[in-house]
């Protein structure tokens, strides 16, 4: 599948208040240069190019640093016509790499209520159940690093899991967490749109008595846009890749 690919620069960076332009769906107004400033800072590369490429007379943005300067990149969906010799192929070659397939698994990802197979061979019912049951309760509260206040719905999760919840309207939370976690160098990720994601050692968390999670805002570059597209990255498909086994 090809690919859309195009760099983003901003020429001169704008010294406009961010946080005084009026909110919008797309972004913020700003009353000085009377246009519309798209926030991609919460996009993923593959949204911003497509943002990108559908609305190609967007005049201003707001990105993060590291969104400029280097070649973004998103998929070209283009549907084709059913051919069933393709398809039979794609099968074929599909079925062929599923042992390889099969090797790449990712760390699993554990529930409240399980632990690793290999860490549970030997154990008394009794000591299993214990540890099914053994929670952790991490009770803290986030706040902005300038004003102080109160962030509600600021995301708790504990990486590497979907062990997550939201901070209250008083900014605070509670994530229940497996005990066995916490001798595993485990952190815990604070994120919130707009602001820098934070990563903290949940060990380090649990010594503290109702910790103070301070946010700070995320360094983004506001200004007018200058975009350059590059030619889109061709793919030659199941059958050319089929192919060039046979050559």
């Amino acid at each position: 599948m090809p690919s859309h690919r195009l760099t983003v620069s901003v020429p001169q960076p704008c010294q406009e208040d961010w946080n005084a332009m009026t909110p919008q769906n797309q972004g913020r107004f700003c009353q000085s240069c009377q246009k519309t400033v798209v926030d991609f800072t919460a996009m993923p590369d593959a949204e911003v190019v497509e943002w990108l490429a559908k609305n190609k007379n967007t005049k201003c943005g707001r990105f993060r640093k590291d969104q400029i300067g280097k070649e973004l990149t998103a998929p070209i969906y283009s549907p084709k016509r059913w051919n069933w010799p393709a398809a039979v192929l794609g099968l074929t070659a599909w079925l062929s790499t599923t042992s390889v397939v099969a090797k790449q698994v990712s760390s699993p990802v554990y529930s409240t209520n399980q632990r690793p197979a290999s860490e549970n061979r030997g154990k008394s019912m009794k000591e299993l159940s214990e540890i099914s049951v053994s929670l952790l309760v991490l009770k803290g509260t986030v706040i902005d690093a300038q004003s102080k206040e109160a962030m509600p719905g600021t995301t708790i999760l504990l990486k590497g899991t979907s062990i997550a919840v939201p901070a209250d309207q008083n900014g605070h939370f509670e994530l229940a967490v497996p005990a066995y976690l916490v001798n595993r160098k485990q952190k815990v990720i604070f994120a919130f749109i707009g602001y820098e994601m934070k990563e903290v050692k949940l060990s380090k968390l649990l010594k503290k008595n109702h910790p103070k999670i301070i946010m700070a805002l995320d360094t983004a570059v506001l200004g007018g846009i200058a975009i350059q597209f590059s030619k889109p990255i061709p793919d030659h498909g199941f059958l050319q890749r089929i192919k060039q086994l046979f050559s």
